[in-house]
């Protein structure tokens, strides 16, 4: 059987110009929300509105926690950590999302061989019961959730018993609550993400966490109707780890990792992959990549590379690199000079970008941004701990973090356009 539980491991970043690091510059201070023995992987999201909500676990022991969450209501200030789930478990994969219409959809995965995957729903000021959406007495795992411009949800999640596995989605509001699952992939490989756009197209690209794997993707059109699984690479060594994003227009990039390079597969709006080629075709790659599509179809990718520097020691600065909708990529530019641990990259509708980076040997977590019709990145440290997550919405990026080398969950946020 897969994990559905991948392991840390170091993302990418993309990079267009030389940028200083400095400290907070256009980040907020970060809004401490939760303090325990035991805290893991947190998620935060935002929406045009200025609502924003963060998810968590924590509690005593490493294995046995309670999910929790905040939300900052548009104009107002950060909740009081509410509990998901019930006393304390084994919780993983906890994912939250903002709907245009100030509704929340926070997702996670409770329970140990079986697991289970569940949902909760706060809409008009308050959180509703969990909701058990995979098959009880099978594993579920990497549930995945996004909105489109109408607050209607997607989510995606792997359903496994030791013999077989599938893909399944399910799409809802707040109001209706999620409609009846469908199988959209007969096999799985423990690694999910999705990307949907405004009018509600989707794509789902599936890979392994770790080791050797086939890239596949799944696309949803206009319509609703969910095409069949197209392999975008065919398994080779070392290949892994596929982020996926998606532009207003149908415009679909997927970059992923392979043994010496990143790679990646752009989709036509009318649906055609391209070939697989490298973002960076360099002998130094450091071994993750990542992406993020504008609503025109402009994408950014990032990747790390490996530096040694004297006897015995190593870096991973970061690089990020900008394509647009109908051109190649560019020269990339380094953003941050350190030992990346991961790699998150988020664009905004006006066509911002942001690129956020954790760094081994400052251990702080930091971002660098890309403004609309800009050539030059502007970077900052925003606080310590990882893992983080960082997330985009009109006006505004979102940052959560804490986790292995904090005791805490902290937030930040930029005003971009």
């Amino acid at each position: 059987m897969k994990s559905f539980t991948p392991p840390m491991m170091k993302l990418c970043v993309l990079l267009l110009a030389v940028s200083s690091v400095a400290a907070g510059k256009n980040w907020t201070k970060p809004q401490v929300l939760a303090s325990a023995k035991y805290v893991t992987t947190s998620n935060a999201a935002v929406n045009a509105n200025g609502t924003a909500a963060a998810i968590w676990s924590a509690g005593p022991v490493n294995n046995t926690l309670q999910v929790q969450a905040s939300v900052r209501p548009s104009g107002g200030a950060w909740s009081k950590k509410v509990a998901l789930t019930q006393g304390l478990q084994f919780v993983a994969d906890q994912n939250i999302s903002v709907a245009p219409n100030n509704d929340i959809l926070a997702v996670w995965v409770v329970g140990y061989l079986p697991a289970v995957a569940q949902i909760a729903w706060y809409t008009n000021g308050a959180w509703g019961a969990p909701v058990t959406i995979s098959t009880p007495g099978l594993s579920a795992g990497m549930p995945a959730i996004a909105f489109d411009a109408k607050s209607n949800a997607t989510v995606v999640w792997e359903q496994n018993t030791s013999s077989s596995c599938t893909t399944l989605a399910a799409v809802g509001t707040a109001a209706t609550g999620l409609g009846t699952p469908q199988t959209i992939s007969t096999s799985c490989s423990g690694w999910i993400k999705l990307a949907v756009n405004s009018p509600g197209e989707a794509v789902v690209v599936s890979g392994v966490p770790s080791g050797s794997g086939a890239v596949t993707a799944i696309s949803r059109d206009r319509n609703s109707l969910w095409g069949a699984p197209v392999t975008v690479s065919t398994n080779q060594y070392l290949q892994r780890e596929p982020n996926v994003g998606l532009g207003d227009d149908g415009t679909a990039v997927v970059a992923f990792s392979q043994r010496t390079a990143p790679a990646y597969s752009k989709r036509s709006p009318s649906g055609v992959w391209s070939p697989v080629a490298l973002i960076f075709p360099g002998t130094n790659y450091g071994g993750s990549c990542n992406v993020a599509v504008d609503p025109n179809g402009n994408a950014v990718a990032a990747y790390d590379t490996y530096v040694y520097g004297g006897p015995g020691g190593i870096n991973y600065p970061a690089y990020a690199t900008f394509m647009p909708v109908n051109g190649t990529w560019g020269t990339a530019v380094r953003i941050m000079n350190g030992y990346t641990l991961q790699l998150e990259v988020a664009a905004t509708p006006a066509g911002s970008f942001v690129v956020g980076w954790a760094d081994s040997n400052s251990l702080s977590v930091g971002a660098s941004t890309l403004l609309p019709g800009a050539t030059t990145w502007s970077s900052e440290r925003i606080g310590s701990g990882w893992p983080f997550s960082l997330k985009a919405a009109p006006g505004s990026a979102i940052a959560s973090f804490g986790g292995v080398v904090s005791t805490q969950i902290a937030v930040s946020t930029e005003a971009i356009p």
